[in-house]
């Protein structure tokens, strides 16, 4: 024999964020006693929220054009559309967004970002790949600080030999310039 479960109007219903819909229609605000209520009051309320693609970038800091073109390429999944066609993401969008914007932040690209992803989402464990990711990454920085320093002595070489105040214009050249062009331009400009 069912009991009847009187309404729980004492409840708050708990807000949704902006351009967020539900899945499933709440029941009346004011239901009468029924058998089973199931109302977003009720503690069996099981709809999932789901989010805009404004909604969930505001969640995350990102545009709604960079989560489109994310879907796009792959890193994030195809999102379902309500029946008027807008795209409804579930909570777990915004934890795989984090990931992507984190992995960014180290300088990880986002093929290689799709590939950690998908190895999770194949229910296998990314560590690996991702140890030798990194190293590579590291290789990288390095090797872009090896050319930064490189061409922060060039650049301090062009200060040490900056020529004077008073240096004149020789042969259409002017003498601060001669250390922007490359050595064989500055031959042709000569003759």
């Amino acid at each position: 024999m069912r009991q009847s479960v009187p309404a729980r109007a004492d409840l708050p219903v708990p807000p949704l964020p902006m351009n967020a819909t539900r899945t499933e229609p709440s029941l009346p605000s004011q239901p009468g006693p029924s058998e089973l209520d199931l109302g977003a009051n009720s503690r069996v309320y099981t709809a999932r929220v789901m989010l805009t693609v404004s909604a969930l970038g505001a969640r995350v800091g990102l545009s709604a054009d960079t989560i489109r073109y994310y879907e796009r390429i792959r890193p994030l999944p195809q999102a379902r559309r309500s029946p008027a066609g807008y795209r409804l993401y579930e909570e777990d969008a915004v934890e795989r967004l984090r990931f992507i914007k984190g992995a960014q932040r180290f300088g990880l690209r986002l093929e290689e970002i799709r590939e950690l992803l998908e190895i999770r989402d194949r229910g296998a464990c990314p560590c690996g790949h991702t140890q030798m990711l990194l190293q590579r990454r590291i290789t990288e920085v390095d090797q872009e600080l090896a050319r930064l320093g490189a061409l922060r002595s060039e650049l301090t070489g062009m200060i040490e030999d900056w020529p004077g105040p008073g240096m004149a214009r020789q042969r259409g050249i002017w003498h601060c310039a001669g250390g922007l062009i490359e050595p064989g331009e500055l031959l042709e400009a000569r003759r």
